[in-house]
């Protein structure tokens, strides 16, 4: 088995994914796994993480500073990613190439 499907399946295993990173976030709630979003060492890099959160409709970002904290906090919400799909698919200009 390939590496990165060994790390979806234990991924996807998971209740809840604390992460620091954007792309550890995106990915956990992609596959439906809620997260914490760890924002220690982040000042700098924030608006990436609620360009996210914004743009998925959650404007009441939940992050904690500490690994400690976020082991009490509740997870973020999950994005509707089917109807982000959605969005997307009918975004895209299919006259173009017809």
């Amino acid at each position: 088995m390939n590496i990165y499907k060994t790390f979806i399946d234990i991924l996807c295993q998971g209740k809840t994914v604390i992460s620091s990173s954007l792309h550890g976030i995106i990915l956990a709630e992609t596959y439906g796994v809620p997260t914490v979003f760890h924002a220690e060492n982040r000042e700098n890099e924030i608006i990436k993480y609620y360009d996210w959160y914004y743009s998925t409709g959650r404007y009441d970002v939940n992050m904690a500073m500490t690994i400690d904290e976020a082991l009490k906090k509740n997870p973020m919400p999950l994005p509707n990613v089917v109807q982000l799909q959605n969005n997307l698919m009918s975004s895209f200009p299919y006259d173009l190439w017809d």
